[in-house]
């Protein structure tokens, strides 16, 4: 056939392309014709080579196979059959694995599929051929031949500490299976010949958090991976209750050495810190005093337990301040109002499930608050706008679009938004996770009001937001563009700050 030929290394041709054989008997694969080499006749040790003159370019591909169909027969076992070979300029060629013996337990047809080395991967010119070699049995009978491989593509990129944005040398980096490879000056590294489409990504390095993630290998194409990795953090960890009852609180803010954690369900709290040394711990919330505690020793690798009461914040008593003598003389009968001061509603218990964005932009979503008492000033509020994790490989919060906040009444039907109060407040996020906001100071006298967020944006810029699913507590709305306001699945993690009296609640 075209672009094949035949060598016969002195011994005679003794292979044609036949409709049909006899020894045995036998008819192609496929198509009209099949290769058949004469064991027949030809005297053992015989061989032929039918190779291929036209090249193929395997560039861009890895795990090369050559896969072809050989005729089985059950008489001889002398290992009358075929080696696959190759060669990468048509003249010197080398076999692939052994022989296959036109030898079996059945008649018939049998696919076969030789790998071919490493070596064989990613070359601009491949030959294979088929060696044929005769015991003096039946004839071998070929038919049907492919060569595959894997599209492959390479990595490239660098490696930097997430906190310093120092360049990491010799972090161990492996990717669908190729590596591992340790990157070198600059942080800097590459990885050739990989499986093309999504592969596991990882790295390691001594003293630093393990590092994975998918990252999408484009066939025949060099894709640059740059990415960070954080040192093992030391980690503080515990309890924060209210001193007065000992019940847990839920959102106090907790700061050491710069990192910010919030207690979450329980009061429970943990928060990785990157440095070693002594550090205090800042621990606040609306409506408790703020706690600084004498210096906790933060070692890597290490938990520090520290659990915490916060005494509730001493509020002094509303003025006017009155003195009056009773009519009989006998006291002096003193008045003043109810204390207020600033606490927090939450209705999640601090624990991110789940998240969601909107598609389009200006999209609301609402959280209803009931106040303790009355009146009071919305001052302020805080809104999770999810983990990192949430977000696509390489988001940045500078990437981030700001998004608004608002006070709604709850005059609308059924007891959702109605008339905006006050100004919007745009947010701009400082933090993945919690963000806190102040507002100029809405009063309520009566009723609930609805904290709103309005997306500014689309994904992926677009800041989402964090939903507690535990319980739900069906204070959470949300509304498209004119479309009516309606629940939504799950616990926006959208806060109020206000100052009245009443505070501060112990829980959602």
């Amino acid at each position: 056939p075209a672009g094949w030929a035949v060598d016969t290394f002195t011994y005679g041709n003794w292979t044609s392309w036949v409709a049909s054989g006899t020894y045995p008997s036998a008819t192609p694969y496929e198509g009209v014709r099949m290769t058949d080499f004469n064991s027949w006749n030809a005297s053992t040790g015989y061989q032929n080579r039918v190779r291929r003159t036209a090249a193929i370019s395997t560039v861009g591909y890895s795990n090369i196979t050559v896969d072809f169909a050989e005729y089985n027969q059950t008489t001889f076992t002398g290992g009358d059959g075929i080696t696959i070979q190759w060669s990468t300029n048509g003249t010197t060629w080398t076999s692939a694995g052994t022989n296959w013996s036109n030898y079996g337990a059945a008649l018939g047809w049998v696919i076969h599929t030789q790998a071919l080395p490493v070596g064989a991967a990613n070359q601009a010119t491949l030959y294979v051929a088929f060696l044929f070699t005769s015991a003096y049995g039946y004839d071998v009978y070929l038919d049907l031949m492919h060569v595959k491989g894997m599209q492959t593509g390479n990595l490239t990129g660098t490696v930097k500490n997430a906190l310093t944005n120092a360049a990491l040398v010799g972090v161990s980096i492996s990717c669908g299976g190729v590596g591992p490879t340790l990157s070198i000056a600059g942080g800097a590294y590459t990885l050739n010949a990989i499986p093309a489409g999504s592969q596991l990504f990882s790295a390691t390095f001594a003293t630093y958090q393990f590092y994975s993630a998918m990252v999408n290998v484009v066939g025949n194409t060099t894709t640059t991976y740059n990415f960070t990795m954080y040192p093992i953090p030391a980690v503080l960890s515990g309890m924060i209750t209210d001193a007065a009852n000992n019940a847990p609180i839920i959102g106090a803010k907790i700061v050491i050495n710069g990192q910010v954690g919030y207690s979450t369900v329980g009061g429970l709290y943990s928060v990785s810190v990157y440095n070693n040394g002594n550090f205090p711990a800042t621990i606040t919330k609306a409506g408790f005093l703020d706690t600084i505690t004498a210096n906790q020793t933060m070692t890597s690798g290490v938990t520090t337990t520290l659990n915490m009461p916060m005494r509730e914040s001493i509020n002094t008593p509303n003025q006017p301040f009155t003195a009056a003598l009773n009519a009989g003389n006998t006291a002096v009968n003193l008045n003043w109002g109810v204390p207020t001061g600033k606490y927090e509603l939450l209705y999640d218990d601090g624990k991110q499930d789940t998240n969601t964005v909107w598609a389009t932009a200006n999209n609301l979503n609402a959280v209803k608050c009931t106040p303790i008492a009355y009146p009071v000033t919305v001052v302020g509020g805080s809104v999770d706008i999810g983990e990192s994790y949430s977000y696509p490989n390489g988001t940045t919060l500078a990437s981030l679009i700001p998004f608004t906040m608002q006070v709604y009444d709850a005059t609308g039907t059924g007891g959702a938004p109605g008339t905006a109060l006050g100004a919007p407040v745009t947010v701009t996020p400082t933090s993945f996770g919690w963000n806190a906001f102040t507002i100029g100071g809405v009063n309520i006298t009566s009723g609930n009001f609805w904290l709103v967020m309005k997306q500014a944006g689309t994904p992926p810029t677009a800041c989402r937001l964090a939903v507690d699913t535990s319980s739900n507590q069906l204070r959470s709305w949300q509304k498209y563009g004119t479309g009516p306001w309606l629940p939504a699945s799950g616990n926006f993690m959208i806060r109020a700050v206000a100052n009245g009296p009443g505070g501060p609640p112990e829980n959602p």
